[in-house]
């Protein structure tokens, strides 16, 4: 009795690690991407509306004169009228008015430093120190 051994498709071991490392060369950036944008889904979002905001601020607050603190707000002439950026119900507004520029803010304080005026922000666990307006 002769046993005969035919053509089998069978892999090779170094077939099987080629596979493995092709695998592995495709599923590490991807883990990597996907990461990031889990990431950027959470965190980038309310850093690029602070950006917005932070623009808008600085130039709204370009026109202005005669900047001063009092209750952690920021007092300042604007079209000879007195106004002041407060925190609102989490809210930065300039009053009298509603004009909004962040939102969902937890705490603020204003701050001048060699002429520069300064804000700074907490919302969570993380505070941001940011200039606003020179005079």
């Amino acid at each position: 009795m002769t046993v005969s051994y035919g053509a089998t498709k069978a892999y090779t071991t170094i077939e099987l690690l080629l596979a493995l490392l092709v695998t592995i060369i495709i599923i590490t950036p991807l883990n990597i991407l996907l990461s990031n944008l889990h990431h950027l889904k959470y965190n980038s979002l309310s850093v690029m509306e602070d950006n917005i905001s932070l623009q808008q601020l600085r130039l709204y607050l370009a026109e202005t004169t005669n900047f001063s603190i009092k209750n952690n707000c920021l007092i300042y002439d604007k079209a000879n009228e007195e106004k002041q950026l407060c925190l609102v119900n989490k809210k930065i507004i300039s009053q009298p008015g509603t004009l909004v520029f962040f939102a969902n803010i937890d705490n603020i304080s204003f701050f001048i430093d060699s002429n520069i005026v300064y804000l700074e922000y907490c919302r969570g666990d993380n505070c941001y120190e940011k200039w606003l307006a020179l005079y």
